[in-house]
């Protein structure tokens, strides 16, 4: 008969873990140990090691615990007159591993597509999992996500997946976000990733019509906001400007913030020939942008309707 039945137990990763068995009979019972009804080898690992206390008691001791030692661990009692078994369940608390696709870490979409981010972690206790949005100046807020619970079948571990997702992502909603999974192992385990927002060029304030005097310097400024930050390309009457082969224009381009650009276009020594419409376009990867101004000579009758 057992004197002494085997209890769970429950224990952190990296912990170690005893089970005792004590037995009582005549002659004295010879006890040995399984896991999940696999004989325990002690003598070729350091994995496990059975404690002889005195005549009738067993301790197994199992080291450095983690998910793969999960499972039922039965003593068996064992004499010439008959063999009775006590079993015990031991679980192992793990910290969780948390992981969001390599590929979703950089993640850029265009303005009012719908985002969707999964945020996957594994552990025991089911992780709890929220994600965050910085505010700048470390503060962050909380945003919601859906969640999936299912097991990986690796002891007693869980996963759990939350999926962040905004539908019609604007530009606001540009930035830091972060995914933390916590259990009662471990309290916060983060992930951040970077979503960009890319929208098409907008050219504010419009391009004004000028009239200048002979020899007099005119220009045109033309400011572009988009994402990515974009490229002004100026034309004279629908003409490019060659600004590299000539001493009539000079450009100049300022980067006003990470999303804006400045160009001025500078038409030196005005003369009838430069008479015309003048036109900013404004480009990146999602569209292009288009502004138009004329110039005019003082004194002279002209009639340039934009292009």
């Amino acid at each position: 008969m057992f004197i002494k039945q085997l209890i769970d137990d429950t224990e952190n990763e990296t912990h170690t873990a005893d089970f005792t068995c004590q037995a009582n009979g005549v002659p004295i019972p010879t006890i040995s140990w399984y896991f999940n009804d696999v004989p325990v080898n002690v003598s070729n690992t350091e994995k496990y090691e059975v404690l002889l206390s005195s005549p009738g008691v067993s301790i197994i001791r199992i080291y450095n615990v983690q998910s793969s030692d999960v499972g039922t661990y039965t003593c068996n009692a064992t004499n010439v007159v008959a063999s009775i078994t006590s079993s015990g369940i031991l679980t192992v608390n793990v910290s969780p591993n948390l992981t969001i696709p390599l590929m979703m870490q950089e993640f850029t979409v265009i303005e009012e597509s719908n985002v969707s981010i999964m945020c996957i972690a594994t552990g025991y206790p089911p992780p709890t999992i929220y994600w965050y949005k910085s505010d700048g100046n470390s503060s962050m807020r909380p945003v919601s996500g859906s969640e999936v619970m299912s097991s990986t079948g690796v002891g007693n571990v869980t996963t759990v997946s939350v999926e962040l997702t905004l539908t019609g992502a604007m530009r606001v909603d540009a930035g830091m976000y972060t995914c933390s999974a916590s259990n009662i192992v471990s309290n916060d385990t983060d992930v951040t990733i970077t979503l960009t927002i890319q929208f098409p060029p907008a050219i504010t304030p419009e391009l004004n019509d000028q009239i200048q005097s002979e020899p007099d310097t005119a220009s045109f400024t033309c400011q572009a906001t988009g994402e990515p930050t974009p490229a002004i390309i100026w034309y004279f009457n629908g003409v490019p400007v060659d600004v590299a082969n000539t001493t009539k224009y000079t450009v100049s381009v300022t980067s006003l913030n990470v999303t804006t650009n400045s160009s001025t276009l500078i038409i030196m020594n005005v003369q009838p020939s430069d008479v015309g419409t003048y036109t900013c376009n404004a480009t990146n990867v999602v569209a292009s942008d288009t502004s138009y101004g004329v110039l005019a000579i003082s004194g002279e009758d002209h009639y340039i309707p934009k292009m």
